[in-house]
């Protein structure tokens, strides 16, 4: 991910392997523009990691784009981590956090997207997909909040 003023480059190359490979698909080479909280928060991150002058937003100890298995590792540790202190303080089991992976922030992004009323072709652009259906078969979830809000129409005149 390249961070620009206003706007966040991102390129998935093949098989997520390789920063400098060709990407995926034509899709999934896009900008997307982010919100101030967002930026704000990504340029502190990048200015932790300015002693590696990369035009990168997460680099590892050599100054390359950090790879999905890294971050992956890093929320299930983190994940596992929160679950021990849970259990140590008595938490239930059925409390504990569910196995996360970094795609369940996919989702929930397209999800409060949608549920936003953000149109489902920028949400497809978005999310880098060639085409809407994918979009919306796969990303469109729906949370009971959001169920129970439209439900609520029916009782308006």
């Amino acid at each position: 991910y390249i961070l620009k003023k206003d706007t966040l480059n991102i390129m998935i190359p093949k098989q997520n392997r390789n920063y400098n490979a060709p990407t995926k698909t034509i899709a999934s080479e896009r900008q997307i523009p982010m919100s101030d909280v967002v930026f704000n928060i990504l340029t502190a991150q990048k200015n932790l990691q300015s002693k590696y002058q990369s035009e990168f937003v997460f680099v590892d100890n050599d100054n390359k784009p950090l790879k999905y298995i890294n971050v992956h590792m890093a929320l299930s540790n983190l994940v596992k981590k929160i679950n021990r202190t849970l259990q140590s303080e008595g938490a239930e089991s059925d409390s504990l956090l569910p196995h996360v992976t970094t795609h369940y922030f996919r989702h929930t992004f397209a999800t409060m997207c949608l549920e936003k009323n953000i149109h489902p072709k920028i949400v497809q652009q978005y999310l880098g997909h060639s085409s809407y259906q994918i979009t919306m078969d796969t990303y469109s979830h729906v949370s009971d909040e959001k169920s129970a809000e439209e439900m609520k129409k029916f009782n308006q005149n």
